[in-house]
């Protein structure tokens, strides 16, 4: 019997099947977690809006998702300064749609 080596977070295709709690769980087990891309990657997607909704179009829905993306990101080690700085500016881009 091939056993694999565990080669980090989303080597296995399950790890992208996981629900928002379970990735949560796997934060309190290994913290560690947001210090990897993969991990901070599937995250990412499961806080994306339904695509049943029109969320480029409405601007409460942007703001919603912006938030969920910055209550998660503000945690992430400084090796994702990037990806924060990006969802700041996507923030102030709608803000200052908004006259903010």
């Amino acid at each position: 019997m091939k056993v694999d080596r565990f080669s980090g977070f989303g080597s296995y295709g399950i790890h992208k099947q996981l629900l928002p709690a379970q990735l949560d769980e796997c934060l309190v087990l290994a913290p560690e977690l947001l210090t990897q891309s993969n991990f901070v990657n599937i995250y990412i997607s499961k806080l994306h809006p339904s695509n049943d909704l029109q969320w480029a179009k409405n601007i409460e829905l942007q703001i919603r998702y912006l938030d969920r993306l910055w209550d998660f990101v503000v945690k992430l080690a400084p090796v994702h300064n990037s990806l924060k700085a990006h969802v700041l500016y996507r923030r102030l881009t709608v803000d200052r749609s908004q006259g903010i």
